[in-house]
């Protein structure tokens, strides 16, 4: 069976006042409640006491009559329930010999939980304190899970506080060991690439063709690891929230031929051929001209990486009759990218191929990048690959800007493609 929410134990041991100026109602109702098994009843006879004594006994239940000399019961039940703090469950029970109803509503509108009218049956007291009294106990014992979870929440709430001040402490150690290490390794590394592409002029005429080939070794790995470094040191700006943006207006045709006339100079890979697709007229788009600059070159960099040979793409796709820019597009013909990595590359230091064993370089940086500066700027960056056929990585620069579904829907916005006169391909 099962247990009640208040065992007879807890009701009998609840404090009890009993309030009435006549003696022999008092004497009556002791009885009552003794022989039922309450052992903590207080009696009073005189109203003016009750206040001080209820703030001292702090009962369980008050029964109170109403036509008292010395003052009114009404009076004493809005002392009662004004001094009761407002989540404190105080139930009284009016026991009078006044059976109108206008003094019924007035007691219970004052405050009071149960009326009840002389002269009484001893079954029908004993009941209404008890239903009174368990809703009582269970009110307070509702109160003190509370204080006790709120006393939880409390401590578990400054646990919180003190390890994010710990992680802020940490993030900002972090941030003073980053800035110390990137002057102690850029300022020597440009010195590095400086001194390698003034011997890559040999000025003197006195460089050996295989001394050559190793001062370029030296200036594109000194570039690679240059490129690394501000990966890093940008990565931990976006962890810390500080990246800031300076809009302005940007010629996105512009932008997209020197980023690849750059990137044109320093690529290993002349088998892969760029393409570039852009609208005959493109307006142009506040954002910060740096960071597109930035997260196009790790686009390029990222198809001409993964494509063996080929071509790759970048295109431009804008709204009609306006010259709104919506997105812009890179297509590679590369490895594809498996369905469960396409969202996860663009995690911190994910890489296309694991293992130790993978065939391309890079640290798994420039996609996180990319994507944390895209959202920077307002703009979505997203990706659908193929494997076997290659990737597309989209900027959405629009709200209402809609990404390629598939591969072939990139490639589909691009056929027949209307090409750029200055740019090498179609």
């Amino acid at each position: 069976m099962p247990q009640p929410p208040v065992s007879p134990e807890q009701l009998k041991d609840a404090c009890l006042l009993l309030v009435d100026d006549e003696q022999a109602n008092l004497t009556l109702l002791r009885l009552i409640l003794g022989r039922a098994g309450y052992t903590r009843v207080h009696t009073l006879s005189d109203a003016r006491d009750v206040l001080p004594l209820a703030r001292a006994l702090n009962p369980d239940l008050v029964v109170l009559d109403l036509r008292m000399p010395t003052m009114s019961g009404f009076t004493v039940l809005e002392g009662l329930v004004e001094q009761t703090a407002p989540d404190e469950f105080l139930p009284i029970l009016v026991v009078t010999g006044d059976a109108s109803q206008t003094a019924r509503q007035r007691a219970l509108k004052l405050g009071a939980k149960d009326f009840l009218t002389k002269p009484f049956e001893a079954t029908e007291v004993l009941l209404r304190i008890h239903n009174l009294l368990v809703t009582r106990i269970l009110h307070e014992s509702l109160r003190s899970q509370n204080e006790r979870l709120e006393a939880k929440v409390k401590e578990r709430t400054e646990q919180l506080e003190r390890v994010a001040k710990q992680a802020e402490e940490a993030n900002r150690a972090k941030s003073v060991f980053l800035a110390t290490m990137s002057h102690e390794l850029l300022t020597p590394l440009n010195a590095v690439i400086g001194f390698a592409n003034e011997l890559q002029k040999n000025h003197a005429g006195n460089l050996l063709p295989q001394d050559l080939t190793y001062v370029q070794r030296i200036s594109s790995n000194g570039m690679h690891l240059l490129r690394v470094i501000n990966d890093v040191l940008d990565l931990s700006k976006v962890e810390a929230g500080r990246m800031e943006v300076e809009r302005m207006p940007v010629a996105l045709d512009r932008v997209v031929k020197e980023t690849l006339n750059e990137m044109e100079g320093r690529s290993v890979r002349t088998a892969v051929v760029p393409r570039v697709s852009l609208p005959p007229s493109l307006a142009s788009i506040d954002s910060d001209e740096g960071k597109l600059r930035r997260v196009l070159a790790n686009l390029v960099d990222n198809a001409v990486k993964f494509t063996e040979s080929g071509s790759f793409r970048v295109g431009i796709i804008s709204e009609p009759g306006t010259g709104r820019p919506l997105r812009l597009d890179v297509i590679d013909t590369g490895i594809g990218i498996a369905p469960d990595r396409l969202e996860r590359i663009f995690d911190a230091f994910e890489q296309v191929e694991s293992g130790t064993r993978r065939r391309h370089e890079g640290t798994g940086l420039g996609l996180s990048i990319s994507r944390a500066l895209c959202e920077a700027m307002d703009f979505r960056l997203t990706a659908v690959s193929e494997p076997g056929r290659g990737s597309a990585f989209s900027v959405l620069f629009a709200p209402d800007a809609e990404a390629p579904r598939s591969y072939d829907d990139a490639l589909r916005a691009y056929a027949p493609a209307t090409s750029d006169p200055g740019a090498r391909g179609s």
